[in-house]
């Protein structure tokens, strides 16, 4: 059978079009004519990606109104947030990608799962730490995305297999490494941040700012407080949907807060 022929192929081809060019009345019509939001193109994306890809300025900015209502259109006929056939079709890695906190947080905020993870072990967390995006990676920690999973990621022509910190520190974003330590990521396991005279394993890029050093040595030989422990336990414990189980909790909107916003304590 030449599946290139099948009413099939065409129809999501068109859907694909639809979606790509911005056409909100093309992409109605398809929608309710039955038209599947999960199909794959050729190179793996949906047509939510798809639209988040044509959308998405340089900046992280959304270029017109149009995007964000075909994207809603697409979420609310049931397009899979959480998909993991690959990254390009997860709109949540892609809007991380793309340095797009407006649709960070619009798929976080309805069900997107912040430590999905993918064939090379990447996280929506690492391409916002390669990009030094730390709107993305203050929304991304704020959801509970976990920290200490490392991923393979390319940034101009280098591959790298690290966790989030490691990047961080490896690209010499210091103000991130504090972020991360923040919302518990364990500096202390380092033996060069934890032995003054443990100098074997120092990343070059900690050699070469003995200031960076010495406040990473600072934060890893000071323990948080029994407060910041309590609400690092309590985030732990509730994992996903993070926010949701939160405003359930008995507890003044003040503390609340506190348990999602870590980085001001």
């Amino acid at each position: 059978m030449n599946t290139q022929s099948s009413p099939h192929f065409h129809t999501t081809h068109i859907f694909q079009y639809a979606a790509l060019k911005l056409k909100v009345d093309a992409v109605q019509i398809l929608l309710e004519a039955g038209g599947d939001p999960n199909t794959l193109d050729g190179a793996g994306r949906t047509p939510i990606t798809n639209v988040i890809r044509q959308c998405v300025r340089a900046d992280g900015t959304i270029r017109t109104d149009d995007c964000l209502t075909i994207v809603l259109m697409l979420f609310h006929a049931g397009s899979d947030v959480n998909m993991t056939t690959c990254e390009e079709c997860c709109p949540l890695m892609v809007a991380s990608i793309l340095r797009c906190p407006t649709l960070v947080k619009f798929f976080l905020d309805h069900g997107a799962n912040p430590g999905i993870r993918f064939a090379c072990g990447i996280t929506p967390i690492l391409p916002a730490v390669c990009n030094h995006d730390t709107q993305t990676i203050r929304l991304l920690l704020e959801y509970n995305s976990p920290i200490n999973l490392p991923g393979r990621i390319s940034r101009r022509r280098e591959e790298f297999y690290f966790d989030p910190c490691e990047l961080a520190i490896h690209l010499c974003f210091f103000d991130v490494v504090e972020l991360l330590y923040d919302y518990g990521y364990n500096l202390s396991k380092y033996p060069y941040l934890v032995d003054p005279m443990g100098t074997i394993d120092t990343p070059a890029t900690l050699k070469e700012n003995t200031l960076a050093l010495g406040q990473l040595r600072s934060l890893a030989s000071n323990p948080h407080s029994l407060f910041k422990v309590s609400v690092l336990t309590i985030r732990k414990v509730l994992q996903k949907n993070l926010h949701d189980k939160v405003r359930l909790l008995p507890l003044p909107s003040s503390l609340q807060e506190d348990l999602l916003c870590l980085a001001a304590h």
